[in-house]
């Protein structure tokens, strides 16, 4: 797989490595950026859920009462203090892995298989993807960010 087909993005957090991961899951919500270029309908989502568990879903939630929303990706390993992967709409590849660094966690996010994303879409998807999101993640553990 050739470097434009793939980005990596690691930062550095204080936490160990399963509050790191806890953090990025159940609390995405508050760490992600919502925008026009984040989200399909902005306007609509009240917030963003990962569903825990090998084949559960990262989901724009439109609607609490009846959980009506979008799929973002489906999860295809979850694996709580170590690694989570799941598969975005465009059938591309996002894993996150979480390792002792130090007094804290190195998060390192790989997200492979652009050549699957239409082409007139594969500049936005690497400009507004991980590796400007995964530093908001990084920012809400209280992190130093250069």
């Amino acid at each position: 797989m050739s470097y434009r087909d793939s980005v990596t993005v690691s930062v550095q957090v204080p936490q160990e490595p399963d509050e790191a991961f806890r953090m990025f899951t159940e609390e995405i919500d508050h760490w992600y950026r919502k925008d026009r270029n984040t989200l399909f309908d902005v306007d609509r989502t009240k917030r963003l859920a990962f569903e825990p568990f090998p084949g559960g879903r990262l989901l724009e939630i439109y609607s609490e009462e009846t959980l009506e929303g979008r799929e973002l990706g489906r999860i295809t390993s979850w694996v709580p203090g170590r690694h989570l992967i799941f598969k975005d709409h465009h059938g591309t590849t996002v894993s996150v892995t979480f390792a002792t660094h130090g007094d804290g966690t190195c998060v390192t996010l790989t997200h492979s298989g652009f050549s699957l994303v239409p082409e007139s879409e594969r500049e936005t998807v690497r400009q507004f993807g991980w590796t400007i999101t995964l530093p908001w993640f990084a920012a809400a553990t209280g992190a130093a960010i250069d």
